[in-house]
């Protein structure tokens, strides 16, 4: 039986957004700072849609 097995990294290299490579990164492939921003954006929109 083969030990090698083609598993995929858990988190990504870089933020796909701003290509922060320091991490820790989310499973979305973003950055903590920009998993932050796009969480306030988000909800500040849903805010103003009322």
């Amino acid at each position: 039986m083969s030990t090698n097995s083609p598993a995929k990294p858990a988190t990504p290299l870089r933020c796909t957004r701003c290509g922060d490579e320091d991490g820790p990164f989310t499973t979305g492939g973003l950055c903590e700072n920009c998993e932050t921003e796009t969480a306030s954006a988000l909800r500040g929109a849903s805010e103003n849609v009322a």
